[in-house]
């Protein structure tokens, strides 16, 4: 059984590392083709949605996919109360979004955002109707299932998206390239698991699971807030079209991080869970992936950060190249971010909700003191902050965890070797100009010092990468 379980986490990782990795290069697609085609301000109007849209999402899970992962012996009962609470919140937000279309859309001076809220206020239906079969999925480790159906509708959504724009649509693509990819995954989730709400609610399942993940909502509450909250403060502050590029630089930052928080946040909670009872067990299990997430991340956060211009020119073209100085400054948090998922999933398994609350609402504290002391000194000010901020996320999740991080000498060597690729990379690409070469032969020649330098140390973090590809990982 323990062969199978490990197993069944490697294919996960694996299947995970797919989805997310397909996802992120449909991403890039969808930057490329779109980005050229339509403006900034285009980008502008939908990222000030994503703030009604994710807070929404927010109270239609309220914190309860983690308590149906988290416990053993799951029963109909209990799927089928979330199944049906999710839905009655996602109308009722889609009520109250529709109603407040209007008045947002005098907030911001943009007349067209009634419509595009009011139309795509509708995807939290859909995608509350596949919430649980997505949930369920992951609880059994079935990632396989789960990538499928996202992929498949990436795909779609994104061809019919390119083709809307070309037709001259704007921003309306952006909407329905959202809208196409909710109804196909949600659509093959149903098919995929099998799974099907059956005629009955428990208040008692409805108690429990509420007891459970209200922490959590409060807690993820206050974090979308603020981490949703520098598109339309922007949007407010200075204009449609710096919401553009701040979110484009965003977008391209989280294009690798997103794939490892993914990785974290979806496959490591299940993983822990198991050994939740065998402290020994689960300290060695969490040192291993918090190692190994450094090793993967370290190198990625360094080429964002060197190759930064060159990526935005051959992505996006000359038009977006003040998202280059801006994602050059968020890639330097990507590695807290990564780090602080798996300290917050510690958290949850551990079952101190209320604490994670209590951290978010001081950390909130702080991000509020960041913005009030730089958003007068411009964006890149703002873009400082943000990274400040994930630093102080980390520690103070790190603090509160009961396992702590000890190995602290292979960590150092992991930094030390990233340093050694960051001069190697400045180097090769010092005398270049074309954009091309410089991403090239600087993701080359950085990738290539960073692997050697680990064999020639030693370090057994890059035997689990490999080992984890060849499906050997222990």
């Amino acid at each position: 059984m323990a062969i199978n379980f490990k197993k069944q986490s490697i294919s996960s990782v694996r299947w995970t590392l797919v989805d997310k990795g397909g996802s992120q290069i449909l991403l890039l697609i969808n930057i490329f083709v779109l980005g050229r085609i339509l403006d900034p301000k285009d980008y502008g109007l939908v990222s000030m949605l994503y703030i009604f849209m994710s807070l929404s999402g927010l109270f239609i899970d309220s914190g309860m996919g983690a308590g149906l992962i988290r416990k053993q012996g799951l029963t109909q009962k209990d799927s089928t109360t979330i199944f049906y609470f999710n839905m009655v919140v996602a109308s009722i937000c889609y009520l109250l979004m529709f109603i407040a279309a209007p008045y947002v859309a005098k907030f911001y001076n943009e007349p067209i955002l009634t419509d595009l809220l009011r139309v795509l206020g509708l995807n939290l239906v859909i995608t509350s109707s596949g919430q649980i079969h997505s949930t369920l999925l992951l609880k059994d480790l079935k990632v396989k299932k789960v990538t499928r159906a996202s992929l498949i509708g990436m795909f779609i959504s994104t061809i019919i998206a390119i083709t809307c724009a070309y037709k001259g649509f704007g921003v309306w693509s952006l909407i329905i390239l959202n809208m196409v990819q909710s109804v196909i995954s949600v659509s093959l989730l149903w098919k995929f698991s099998g799974w099907r709400p059956s005629r009955e609610f428990s208040t008692k399942s409805f108690k429990e699971f509420y007891s459970f993940g209200i922490g959590l909502f409060m807690a993820s509450f206050v974090e979308l807030i603020f981490k949703n909250f520098y598109q339309p403060f922007i949007a407010k502050m200075f204009s449609a079209s710096y919401t553009g590029f701040y979110y484009q630089a965003r977008r391209l930052n989280e294009v690798p991080i997103s794939i490892l928080s993914s990785v974290v946040n979806s496959i490591t909670f299940p993983i822990l869970v198991k050994f939740q009872d065998d402290i020994p067990k689960l300290t060695s299990t969490y040192e291993k992936i918090i190692k190994l997430l450094i090793f993967i991340t370290l190198p990625v956060v360094i080429l964002l950060f060197m190759l930064s211009h060159s990526i935005v020119m051959i992505l996006m073209g000359e038009k977006w190249i003040y998202s280059a100085g801006l994602l050059q400054i968020l890639s330097m948090a990507g590695i807290f971010m990564v780090l602080e998922n798996i300290n917050r999933n510690l958290l949850k398994l551990e079952g101190r909700t209320k604490l994670i609350f209590k951290l978010e609402v001081v950390k909130k504290i702080i991000v509020v003191i960041t913005i009030l002391a730089t958003y007068r000194f411009g964006i890149e000010a703002l873009m400082y902050g943000i990274v400040f901020n994930a630093m102080t996320s980390f520690v103070l999740n790190q603090y509160f965890t009961i396992i702590k991080i000890s190995d602290y000498r292979k960590i150092f060597m992991i930094l030390i070797n990233g340093a050694i690729m960051a001069a190697a990379t400045y180097f090769s690409i010092l005398f270049l100009k074309n954009n091309y070469l410089i991403l090239g032969i600087g993701s080359f020649v950085g990738l290539s010092t960073y692997l050697l330098l680990a064999h020639l140390m030693r370090l057994e973090e890059q035997k689990w990468a490999l080992s984890i590809l060849s499906n050997k990982f222990k």
